[in-house]
């Protein structure tokens, strides 16, 4: 399939993208290591140090501060934006570290008919392994690393995952479900350590599972589809997607297992004006997590192996403008998932060679120029969406000898519809030819 567009006008990528209010203490990056997660969700996200006074426009608040009470104004706030239909995050931490906080979180929740509610204290704390997965909400089989965590205990809430031993680090609290008083239909979460997204913990499973909390019951709740038994009966799914979904496979069966046994790296670029190049090649596949965050940044991957039947998975952020970037995956199984903000931004990405391809690429800003090639029989998907008040053309050409999928935000000639909306006066063009 190839596929290349020019857009000159303003795009939004996600069917589900909203306001987030983050609230932070500048705390070992958790700030931004969540906000980027956020954005690369296609969420706009704002970011304050003091506690806010007006929530009116914002649908989520991530309150990520360890040491800072909820009470007085603030739990009035919460408390109303709760009943708003909000999504609200409250961190809270161990045992010997911030009892203010922690306690101060818990009566927030039983006086809002959560049920009682004990955060470490005589609670106790959790080991620094959670690896018991609520898998209504969490992806199977991964582990969250804490750094020291209190254990949650209420049995109003909904358990996200505990350790081995059954206490818990993280829980919801779901007005839809009947977990918070009569008139709350918004959602809790609290997890009970500042430190499993910051710099040093922020590993591939913990990343993991910050995903299936953006795109799982966060997007529910502001969907309002949240339950007991999950995000309406299963992952949320988004309008552009095409080709796998169900959260994009779990977000491809959980980053490919962390592990796919060859070279596997993360990394982070700041500043301008920076070249970079990374190849991965070897004869096991290849795992790269890669933000960048600044602009006239030029950067070229390789992921690539010398052995047959190999599998290869890119994540990347892209925050910035006059940003290049070329992709290159080949072998039998390739993915990648790239979101990118700014604008007059250049996206090249080549999936080459026979077996799976998969490209999930999500564009905001504006003046960007993306060329997407992927080839080899069979097995070729790719997410595109469009919208905004400027006409634009687009023209998608597939041919293979097996299954082709697409999805946009338009009727199609094969008679499925997504939702979307064209406004531009004189209307937009849109070709479609397969062979």
């Amino acid at each position: 399939m190839i596929i290349r567009f020019l857009l000159l006008l303003t795009l939004c990528f996600s069917a589900y993208a909203d306001s987030i209010l983050i609230v932070h203490q500048n705390y070992a990056g958790v700030n931004t290591n969540v906000g980027n997660r956020l954005i690369a969700a296609g969420h706009t996200v704002t970011y304050t140090t003091t506690d806010p006074t007006n929530l009116s426009g914002y649908q989520q608040v991530w309150d990520l501060r360890y040491s800072v009470a909820v009470s007085g104004n603030l739990a009035t706030l919460y408390n109303n934006f709760l009943q708003a239909s909000g999504f609200l995050y409250l961190t809270t931490e161990n045992p010997g570290c911030c009892a203010t906080r922690n306690n101060s979180v818990a009566t927030f929740i039983s006086n809002a008919g959560g049920g009682a509610t004990t955060i470490g204290g005589s609670a106790g704390s959790t080991s620094n392994t959670l690896n018991v997965m609520n898998t209504n909400y969490m992806t199977a089989g991964i582990t969250i690393t804490f750094a020291a965590g209190s254990n949650i205990q209420n049995s109003q809430g909904t358990w996200l995952f505990k350790d081995s031993a059954g206490k818990v680090g993280g829980m919801l609290w779901i007005g839809n479900a009947g977990d918070l008083g009569s008139g709350y239909n918004g959602t809790i979460l609290v997890v009970s350590d500042i430190n499993w997204t910051d710099n040093t913990f922020f590993t591939a499973n913990n990343l993991i599972a910050l995903d299936d909390m953006i795109d799982g019951f966060v997007a529910a709740t502001v969907q309002g589809t949240i339950s007991e038994s999950g995000n309406s009966g299963g992952a949320a799914t988004p309008v552009y997607s095409s080709g796998i979904t169900v959260l994009q496979q779990s977000r491809k069966t959980a980053r490919l297992g962390a592990n796919p046994g060859g070279h596997n790296t993360s990394a982070v670029v700041n500043g301008n004006d920076n070249e970079v190049t990374i190849q991965q090649i070897g004869p096991s596949g290849h795992y790269l997590l890669l933000n960048i965050d600044g602009s006239t940044n030029t950067t070229d991957i390789l992921q690539t192996s010398t052995v047959s039947g190999q599998r290869h998975y890119l994540e990347s952020v892209l925050i910035g403008s006059n940003n290049s970037l070329t992709l290159q995956q080949r072998d039998t199984s390739k993915t990648a998932f790239v979101s990118v903000t700014g604008d007059h931004n250049t996206i090249n990405m080549n999936q080459k060679g026979t077996g799976t391809h998969y490209l999930d690429l999500s564009i905001t800003g504006n003046y960007h120029t993306a060329g997407i090639i992927q080839d080899g029989a069979g097995n070729h998907a790719a997410t595109v969406a469009l919208s905004g008040t400027q006409p634009w053309n687009f023209t998608l050409h597939q041919n293979s000898s097996a299954a082709q999928t697409y999805s946009l935000p338009y009727a199609q000639s094969d008679g499925s519809t997504v939702s979307g909306s064209c406004s531009a006066i004189g209307g937009c063009n849109l070709t479609v030819n397969q062979q």
